[in-house]
């Protein structure tokens, strides 16, 4: 490149023609590759984004889920005394354990200790109960063959003259045994000493009418903040009073509170300030509510091929435009040329191609996406359709 040291005759006679095709020259070689380039790492970037987005949500809606999940009597129950059993008995750490449960839910819980020959147990803390009618229950749910032999008492300690048929086929778990009486849950547990040695087993029974919902909720919501709080935030919403989000220490912004109660039916995923939220119902009618913490942001490889590509173009234009105006005079190599060629006749339309080729995939994508939809909404409106009818006749 050789600088001249003064402007030659054709830029200073024609000052305005020789700039702008100086200008037209800078366009095509700088700016329309840097703007296609450009283009194309936006486009990746923003779909990075969105997959990533997308991928954050349906993690935060199944950590909800997982949430709406453990507020179920049936599981929250079910943890509880599976830990409890494996609690060495007897030991005071196992009856401590017991007492807090206990004192927790004074009015849900019915539980009857048993010693390796089924003889019941008494302890200060547990009710008292009819040690034959606690026995012959545990015998029928070891033997359900016994249930004719002992079918008076089968009632009369559970409420169900099936529910240990249930029960035994379930060991160490909480099930469900039925809805016509207050005891809607029921589980049977062995017991066992450090060395692995059965020493026991009990018999639990859980009341609907003891159970708080929104206790439950609040609970999973407590441990789901002990092992994902760094990154989410977890709240429950009572539907009567949907101003308020518990328990306290939530830290929703109020804006984020607004954000939800505006969600539109049926949606269970919301957006505030770039950070990814979800809401789920619980059993109980309850909005389980998350917030991811920090706002999804652009790939930084990304963001540094945008500067790179700035860069480079801001220097090219600037040592080219001298070039371009007669000012400096410059010979490509043959290889400059060769890159040239590669550069204006082999990506650039590759890139174009790619552009447009990913724009009319999204698109079918959205039609065929809103054809199925409208095929279901159709499909159910028939399923309606046929069950009107069939309560009609």
């Amino acid at each position: 490149m050789k600088w001249l040291a003064k402007i030659p005759e054709n830029l200073r006679n024609n000052p305005f023609k020789r700039t702008f095709i100086a200008l037209l020259k800078s366009f095509f070689v700088v700016l329309l590759p840097f703007w296609v380039f450009s283009g194309t790492t936006k486009h990746f970037a923003n779909v990075s984004t969105e997959d990533y987005r997308k991928s954050e949500q349906q993690y935060l809606i199944g950590l909800l889920s997982e949430i709406s999940g453990n507020s179920e009597p049936e599981r929250y129950f079910g943890k509880e005394f599976k830990a409890l059993a494996d609690i060495p008995f007897p030991s005071e750490v196992f009856n401590k354990r017991l007492e807090q449960i206990l004192t927790d839910y004074p009015d849900a819980l019915s539980v009857s200790l048993y010693d390796t020959g089924g003889a019941a147990i008494a302890l200060p803390f547990l009710p008292v109960l009819s040690k034959v009618v606690s026995q012959r229950y545990l015998e029928c749910v070891k033997d359900p063959s016994l249930t004719s032999k002992y079918e008076r008492f089968l009632i009369r300690f559970s409420g169900y003259a099936g529910a240990h048929r249930i029960l035994g086929a379930y060991p160490n778990s909480v099930v469900s045994i039925g809805t016509a009486h207050d005891n809607h849950w029921g589980g049977w547990f062995q017991l066992k000493d450090e060395s692995g040695t059965k020493t026991g087993e009990f018999i639990v029974f859980i009341g609907k009418k003891g159970v708080s919902g929104e206790k439950l909720v609040e609970k999973a919501i407590m441990k789901a903040r002990l092992v994902h709080g760094k990154n989410y935030r977890f709240a429950w919403q009572n539907p009567v009073s949907p101003d308020e989000l518990m328990p306290p220490g939530h830290g929703f912004p109020k804006d984020a509170i607004d954000t939800v109660k505006t969600m539109p039916y049926g949606e269970n995923v919301f957006s505030y300030k770039n950070q990814c939220g979800g809401k789920i119902f619980s059993e109980d009618g309850a909005a389980i509510i998350g917030l991811r913490s920090y706002p999804i942001e652009v790939d930084t490889v990304y963001s540094m091929i945008s500067l790179l590509l700035t860069v480079t173009a801001l220097i090219s234009f600037i040592l080219l435009i001298p070039v371009f105006l007669g000012i400096t005079s410059f010979v490509p190599g043959l290889k400059l040329k060769m890159s040239a060629l590669i550069i204006f006749g082999v990506n650039l339309p590759l890139a174009l191609l790619l552009i447009t080729g990913v724009a009319d995939r999204e698109e079918r994508e959205k039609i065929l996406v809103n054809n199925y939809e409208q095929q279901n909404i159709l499909e159910l409106n028939r399923i309606d359709e046929g069950v009107d009818m069939i309560l009609e006749i």
